[in-house]
């Protein structure tokens, strides 16, 4: 009788140990599926569409209901405007035309099924935010190690999404987030790490090389001209260099809609 007892004792161990060897191999595989999810075409547009709506559509509703306030143009529509006069301004909507088309292209060269579940964008909201406070929290530590300035306290937050005035500045933030992943990681990044990777037939290198150059470029983009006197300041420089180089690695192993969403809520934090 006791030997039975101790053969079912041994059999409810080892039952036990293979449930949790079989549990824990199931989210492996759990994160293993969401890692591969949410860097699908599919998924990446469908994370930004609503993003690209807010912006473009809040744009132009704004001034409408707030007296005139609108949102400042970000870096990549003042070239435009630079280029193109104030026709800039509206022709900044074909930068997000552009994401939408090569997701579209990617999505239909992948042959993967047109479905992506809720579940896998909510995830990734969660990972946009997580990363997004990282990132801000990195910053602060930054400024405060090379300029002893203190933590800004978040207290506009609030006012972001219901005062028009901090409302325009959170379009900024969606437009910055936006239309610079797409120039300086979709386009610049993508096609320089993808040349080098040829050229040096090293994966890790191409890439870590031309996320250093386009997070140089990234970083003079934002200095305007005010910046190249006696107050240039090397740790703004130095932030959004490391910035962007965080950003590129992100979009080349998170995918683009991490990298715009990471890039939005830093930007969200920094000016609340």
């Amino acid at each position: 009788m006791a030997e039975k007892t101790d053969e079912a004792s041994r059999a409810e161990t080892i039952g036990a140990l293979l449930d949790a060897k079989t549990a824990k191999k199931q989210r492996s595989e759990s994160g293993s599926i969401y890692f591969f999810q949410s860097r699908r075409p599919l998924a990446c547009l469908l994370f930004l569409l609503p993003l690209m709506l807010w912006y473009e559509l809040g744009k132009l509703a704004l001034p409408m209901f707030s007296g005139g306030v609108a949102p400042a143009p970000g870096v990549v529509e003042s070239w435009l405007m630079v280029l193109f006069g104030q026709a800039g301004l509206v022709l900044g909507v074909l930068v997000s035309l552009l994401a939408v088309g090569v997701l579209l292209y990617l999505h239909h060269q992948s042959d993967e099924a047109a479905a992506c579940s809720p579940i896998t964008l909510a995830v990734m909201v969660g990972e946009v935010i997580g990363l997004s406070v990282i990132l801000f929290l990195l910053g602060d530590a930054i400024l405060l190690f090379v300029e002893n300035q203190k933590p800004q306290p978040l207290s506009h937050l609030g006012d972001l999404f219901v005062n028009p005035k901090w409302h325009a500045v959170l379009l900024e933030s969606l437009g910055a987030g936006l239309h610079e992943e797409i120039l300086f990681r979709l386009v610049l990044f993508g096609f320089a790490s993808q040349w080098l990777t040829r050229l040096i037939d090293d994966e890790l290198i191409a890439v870590l090389v031309s996320g250093v150059l386009v997070s140089v470029l990234f970083a003079f983009a934002h200095c305007e001209l005010s910046d190249w006197d006696a107050s240039f300041r090397v740790s703004f420089f130095l932030l959004r260099f490391l910035a962007s180089l965080v950003l590129c690695l992100l979009y080349r192993y998170r995918g683009l809609a991490i990298a715009v969403g990471v890039h939005v809520g830093f930007d969200v934090l920094a000016s609340a």
